[in-house]
């Protein structure tokens, strides 16, 4: 259960008005929504979007951040985990199926915290992110490849088609 995985808490209040647009990332119910010059959390935090359309959408800090009140975020591991895992395994439960449609859709702790997941050993975890992470070059890799055959075949056409 994830539950049993990790302990939630709810992101700090800070509107868009309060950013102070600088390095750090804050991330809202759907990702990244502006910077501000104050993060609270580190590197390698897993987010998950707790209000709107996209809550239970799951995203990883790359380096630290602010959350706000409209998501939740990893405060502690109850057991080995490895944070990129935990994303990759979390996106594909998507929790967004189990939020609240009553109003304005959110999920919240208790709601999402009996969902289950596979939780393999830590060295299994690192096994799948790698291997993943292999899969992610190579498909930006085709899709480089597809955008710039892309533009070179527009290249063609505009010379010789005009």
């Amino acid at each position: 259960k994830l539950g049993q995985v990790y302990k939630l808490k709810s992101g700090d209040g800070l509107s868009a008005k309060q950013f102070i647009e600088v390095q750090y990332p804050v991330y809202g119910g759907n990702g990244v929504t502006g910077y501000h010059n104050q993060f609270f959390v580190d590197a390698n935090t897993i987010v998950i979007g707790r209000v709107g359309e996209y809550c239970g959408s799951v995203h990883l800090t790359d380096k630290p951040a602010w959350i706000t009140d409209n998501a939740l975020y990893v405060r502690e591991y109850k057991m080995d985990a490895v944070p990129k895992y935990i994303l990759y395994a979390l996106k594909k439960l998507n929790l967004n199926q189990y939020a609240n449609r009553t109003g304005q859709p959110n999920i919240s702790q208790s709601s999402i915290a009996n969902v289950l997941m596979t939780m393999p050993s830590k060295e299994d975890q690192e096994h799948i992110v790698k291997e993943i992470e292999k899969l992610e070059i190579q498909i930006n890799e085709v899709r480089s490849f597809i955008e710039s055959s892309a533009a070179k075949k527009q290249e063609i056409l505009d010379k010789y088609l005009k």
